[in-house]
């Protein structure tokens, strides 16, 4: 476990070190550093750091927790460091003041009023729903915005099936019962005509 420990931790310490000389990213840890500068990463690349950092923040603070597969691990970071350590970034549109800082990464909240920076609490998506991201108020405590979140294709594809299902067996069901009622109705004036004229018939050979 120890050396699983070992190779984790310097692989994330070293994404974050590449993020913070070649973007200038800020936070306190993974997460946030690459939230910071995100738009400047591309997104597969995002969705590896950030699938790392989880890998990561688990091995520290979950007693029992496993790495399942420790070189598809390696692999992403070995890709990720690569991309950070041989991409050439454009920083020059990348605000580096105090006060392009605070107003690039602060927030007013909506509950207190206060601008600060929000604190990022990650929830981890499973087969039916995406990772989301919620962004707290420092001061207060309260959801600032949250980001992320929303069912995977795999539950859109669940749900809209069960739609379209539930959709087609209404539309069989009224097709079936009007062509069912269309049937009755004409057996229906089928039987009284026969009726009339075996009455008409009788009648006309009663009184020959």
């Amino acid at each position: 476990m120890s050396g699983i420990y070992e190779t984790v931790i310097k692989n994330t310490k070293k994404i974050e070190s590449l993020i913070e000389e070649k973007l200038n990213a800020e936070g306190k840890g993974l997460y946030e550093k690459t939230v910071s500068v995100e738009e400047y990463i591309e997104q597969e690349i995002v969705r590896k750091i950030r699938r790392i950092a989880t890998i990561r923040n688990k091995l520290m603070h979950e007693d029992n927790f496993e790495l399942a597969d420790m070189v598809s691990f390696e692999d992403d970071c070995k890709e990720v460091i690569y991309y950070l350590s041989t991409t050439e970034f454009d920083l020059s549109d990348i605000p580096r003041s105090v006060e392009s800082d605070q107003s690039r990464n602060s927030r007013v909240c909506k509950s207190c009023g206060a601008e600060t920076k929000p604190i990022l609490r990650i929830i981890n998506g499973g087969w039916f729903t995406r990772e989301k991201i919620r962004h707290i108020c420092a001061i207060c405590g309260e959801d600032m915005y949250i980001t992320g979140g929303g069912r995977t294709w795999l539950a859109s594809f669940i749900f809209w099936y069960f739609v379209i299902g539930i959709i087609g067996s209404m539309i069989f069901s009224i097709g079936f019962s009007i062509i069912n009622d269309g049937i009755f109705l004409g057996t229906a004036e089928v039987l009284v005509l026969l009726a009339g004229f075996y009455w008409w018939w009788k009648r006309k050979k009663g009184k020959g």
